[in-house]
């Protein structure tokens, strides 16, 4: 099975890519793709996002007339869907659990008609899964505003597992609430780190920070030009308080960039307001359970030496510390 880059492996390799702390540029694993095997796909979807991709048969399966969609995880069957010719299903799936081979196998079987005209299952998957299944138009978001069902595949074992677990208890949490317009932030009892990229198309961003009501921090989230991709920006938080209404929340405003520039870069002056955080501020992931220290939280790459600072910086969210 390839290893999941999600959760806290994956995000290791996106901590590095951003300080370019590290030599490993491997592309990142998320989605849906096949095995290096080729006899299964693996899916799964950056934490805490769900996603929903086009399941079809394949155009190389010519004169099959139906197949068997089999999931697994970690070994065990967890749900099963039949597709016919010419028929295609859109289905959800999760990011299937916190460690990093945490990740669901899709296995397509070949079904045969028995002397009564009954469809069975081939006894074992097609050993190219590609050969009878197409994957298609995968798309990833949050779970609650999911467009597709989970279905008989199963494919929720983290997102059922969450919903129990959080119910009445606080937990880690980096989110967008109130229509988009708040980034909500808590780490009970450690530090975390959250990882911000601005994807408001040419439009510079300021984030503000607050802390119970209190502002305590502001921060710049630049737009590059003429460049590929944006960069990532690591930001550090502490838990907030002991109590569990304890939070930060950090809203987003435009930069005024024509008053930015007639000014010589030197000073910001602000826009009309703030704006949505999740149109503009795309939240790749977050870490929680860090080590806090002074100047932010501690994150030590798997069996290596190696440790990342991810900086409270000058949001400051380390009214704990």
């Amino acid at each position: 099975m390839k290893s999941r880059r999600v959760a806290r492996d994956w995000l290791a390799i996106v901590l590095c890519a951003a300080v370019s702390g590290c030599g490993n540029r491997e592309t990142l694993y998320h989605g849906a793709e096949i095995d290096p095997d080729g006899g299964h796909f693996d899916v799964a979807a950056l934490m805490p996002q769900c996603g929903c991709m086009t399941l079809a048969m394949s155009d190389e399966a010519s004169g099959v007339e139906q197949i068997q969609v089999v999931t697994r995880f970690h070994g065990a069957e967890i749900g099963a869907l039949p597709l016919s010719a010419g028929e295609s299903q859109r289905v959800a799936f999760d990011w299937a659990g916190p460690e990093n081979t945490d990740v669901y196998e899709i296995l397509a079987f070949e079904m045969d008609q028995d002397g009564d005209g009954l469809y069975q299952r081939a006894a074992a998957p097609s050993p190219l899964v590609a050969s009878l299944l197409s994957v298609s138009d995968v798309v990833e978001g949050t779970c609650r505003t999911n467009t597709c069902a989970f279905g008989p595949l199963n494919l929720h074992s983290a997102y059922v597992v969450e919903e129990i677990e959080t119910a009445d208890t606080a937990q880690s949490s980096v989110a967008f609430v109130s229509n988009g317009e708040l980034v909500r932030i808590s780490s009970p009892g450690r530090c975390g780190c959250m990882i911000l990229q601005n994807v408001s198309a040419n439009e510079s961003l300021t984030l503000r920070s607050e802390w119970n009501g209190t502002q305590v921090g502001v921060h710049p989230l630049p737009w590059l030009e003429n460049v590929p991709e944006q960069p990532l920006e690591m930001i550090g938080f502490d838990h907030a308080g002991p109590a569990q209404q304890d939070q930060y929340t950090v809203t987003v405003e435009h930069v005024d960039q024509a008053a930015e520039r007639a000014r010589d870069l030197q000073i910001r002056q602000l826009g009309s307001g703030g704006v949505s955080a999740s149109a503009n501020v795309r939240l790749v992931g977050f870490l929680d359970d860090l080590t806090c220290t002074a100047e932010g939280a501690v994150f030590e790459l798997s069996d290596t030496t190696e440790t990342i600072l991810c900086e409270f910086g000058t949001l400051n969210l380390n009214q704990m510390q």
